[in-house]
C-alpha cells in the first residue's frame, strides 16, 4: 500500500528507501552475470515453462553474442 501511494505521488526515487534487499531478492533473480543462468534455473525450475530476459538500462546491453549464448545455455 505504501509503495502504491508513493507511485501515485510520483515518488519513484524515494521508493528505493522502502524496498529492502529481501524484497528485491523475492521478486528478482540477483546474481553476477556469470552465475545468472544457473540462478534463474534454480529459482524457476519446475515453475516456468518459458521465460525471457529483459534488458533494463545499460547493465546487459554490452554483452557480446557469445555471452548471451552462454547465458541462455546456462538457463536451460
Amino acid at each position: 500500500e505504501q509503495l502504491n501511494a508513493m507511485s501515485k505521488r510520483g515518488e519513484w526515487a524515494a521508493m528505493a528507501d522502502v524496498i529492502t534487499d529481501d524484497i528485491v531478492e523475492e521478486v528478482a533473480v540477483v546474481a553476477p552475470i556469470d552465475e545468472l543462468g544457473g540462478a534463474v534455473r534454480k529459482k524457476y525450475d519446475g515453475v516456468l515453462g518459458r521465460m525471457s530476459y529483459y534488458v533494463m538500462g545499460d547493465l546487459m546491453t554490452g554483452l557480446a553474442d557469445e555471452d548471451w549464448a552462454a547465458l541462455v545455455a546456462a538457463t536451460k
